[in-house]
């Protein structure tokens, strides 16, 4: 059963147990009753085969709900002005084969400026075979590509779909906000879609979390095939763990938006960004551009903010630099492949976010660049931790200094993981509890990692489990402890699933729908519908 609902959730219609935390304009989802699901008129083997993630994605809310029926709109709604759709728009374009690497970090890298490239692609086979939908499903139609995964603690247990029969389901429900794809496993059965281009391009070759399997170990999933079909794209967002990134598009058409870094609140909602901490994917891209760009453009704030918009064509790769707000709208069908990456020149001003979250990882860094890449110039400060984790060893072997920042790195549970922990009350509880959070949320990303690597279910769920016991071994009581409950309690249950432990699998949904909701924040509401419905699966493998 669903939580009782607020006040304002009681004034409206019955809330189902799948539809997200209530907002200042409820979002009801459709009633099912009298009618088929929206894909339902689908046919075929393609069909039958994976009913059940098409049932799974429909009960997805926010990809699914027509609250203002988008898909009604005229198309010049959604579309660029034709004079930009005409020039692109206000960001530089200049053409790749006329720079060097060296003048590219000078003059864009470094600085953090934007821009254009025209022919970073050139040579390519997917300018061809991905140069239209009907080219690429004629290809590739029957690939299998990630469409969500499962829920929103982001488990990675992923929803598959052929990409025909993604762009059939995604064109019959006519969501707002259809599903996108954006697919980081390029092995298995998409490993021959490699052949399609030279990865990556000239230009953005050098990338520094290369430098050490470690290293690399801190951001694995980095490259992406994005495809999406009309009113896809992504919210105002920055590039995780200080990247930078190029997008190339291979068909239709992607309209742009930038704004410079910046962090605060009240930057924040100056550019209609999400505030921190929530989740951002739960809001048609659509709506931004809609509700909030013309207010930016006529007020004047657009100039003020040094706001860029611009029109992607394709077979031109744009350049996004780290810390740059950016967010895309897809005009009709279009498909990409993106990468983030952190180049030398980058460095100056990404180490020292490096450095303040995550001072577990930012040292060991710097040992490994100083030993592995001494053609890169580290800030000041990253030699000065560098030094201090080799000890002053100036004459160490790089290997030994690997094996230092490796070990480093790797520490992402902290050594008194393994002591006994005292129980502790109210004095230093909330100072206490977030260290345990820390450790906790490092043994889910080592879950995640597990099943990116290779849908290891059970090394997840171990993992998972080992948290569980940390906190509940601690004793702790506050929201933040019970968010990451929740959503490790949902991940076993989802890697349990998978293997069949349907009892197992129960109890942890139980833990989730019962025990947990009385700690919950407003950001975990999520998880525990999610474990609604891992719940129902459970109790159907039991029969």
């Amino acid at each position: 059963r669903a939580s009782a609902p607020s006040g304002s959730a009681r004034a409206g219609a019955r809330r189902l147990p799948m539809e997200p935390p209530p907002r200042s304009r409820p979002m009801e989802p459709p009633s099912r009753s009298g009618r088929e699901a929206p894909w339902g008129l689908l046919a075929g083997v393609l069909r039958a085969r994976y009913a059940r993630a098409l049932e799974e994605l429909d009960s997805i809310w926010p990809h699914n709900h027509r609250r203002r029926e988008l898909a009604a709109l005229p198309h010049e709604a959604l579309a660029p002005p034709e004079e930009m759709r005409e020039s692109g728009g206000a960001l530089p374009r200049v053409r790749a084969g006329d720079v060097t690497e060296e003048e590219f970090s000078s003059r864009y890298s470094r600085p953090r400026k934007p821009v254009m490239l025209l022919d970073a692609a050139e040579g390519w086979r997917a300018l061809l075979t991905w140069s239209s939908q009907e080219e690429l499903l004629a290809h590739y139609g029957d690939v299998p590509f990630k469409i969500t995964e499962r829920g929103p603690c982001s488990n990675g247990s992923r929803l598959e779909l052929p990409l025909s029969l993604y762009v059939q389901h995604a064109e019959a429900v006519g969501a707002d906000s259809p599903f996108y794809i954006f697919e980081r496993d390029l092995d298995g059965p998409r490993r021959p879609l490699l052949d399609d281009f030279d990865l990556p391009p000239r230009l953005f070759r050098d990338d520094l979390y290369d430098v050490s399997e470690h290293t690399r170990a801190f951001l694995p999933k980095h490259r992406y095939y994005v495809i999406g079909v009309e009113r896809t794209g992504s919210n105002l967002h920055v590039d995780p763990c200080c990247t930078s990134a190029w997008n190339t598009l291979l068909c239709g058409l992607k309209r742009w938006v930038l704004f410079p870094p910046g962090g605060s609140e009240a930057y924040r909602a100056r550019i209609g960004a999400a505030p921190e901490g929530t989740e951002t994917g739960e809001q048609a891209p659509a709506y931004w551009w809609l509700d909030v760009l013309p207010g930016l453009k006529s007020s004047g704030a657009a100039d003020a903010l040094g706001m860029v918009e611009c029109v992607q064509r394709p077979g031109e790769t744009i350049f996004v630099p780290g810390g740059w707000w950016h967010a895309v709208l897809n005009i009709g069908f279009t498909a990409a492949v993106t990468q983030n990456l952190l180049p030398p020149s980058a460095l100056a001003w990404a180490w020292p976010e490096l450095a303040a979250e995550w001072p577990d990882f930012a040292p060991g860094f710097a040992l490994l660049l100083r030993e592995l890449r001494p053609d890169v110039e580290l800030p000041a400060a990253a030699r000065a931790a560098a030094e201090a984790l080799a000890g002053g060893g100036g004459d160490r072997s790089a290997a030994e200094a690997e094996a230092a920042a490796a070990r480093r790195i790797e520490a992402f549970v902290p050594a008194w993981l393994d002591a006994p922990l005292p129980r502790f009350g109210p004095p230093g509880a909330l100072q206490r509890e977030a260290e345990l959070c820390d450790v906790a949320q490092g043994l889910l990303a080592r879950g995640h990692a597990a099943l990116s690597r290779g849908g290891d279910h059970a090394e997840a769920a171990q993992w998972y489990g080992q948290a569980l016991a940390l906190l509940d071994g601690a004793g702790t009581v506050g929201p933040a402890s019970g968010n990451l409950e929740a959503e490790l309690r949902a991940g076993r249950a989802g890697c349990r699933l998978e293997l069949g432990l349907f009892a197992e699998a129960l109890l942890d949904c139980e833990a989730v729908v019962r025990e947990v909701p009385a700690r919950l924040a407003f950001a975990a509401a999520g998880v525990q519908a999610n474990a609604c419905r891992y719940q129902a699966l459970a109790l159907l493998g039991l029969g």
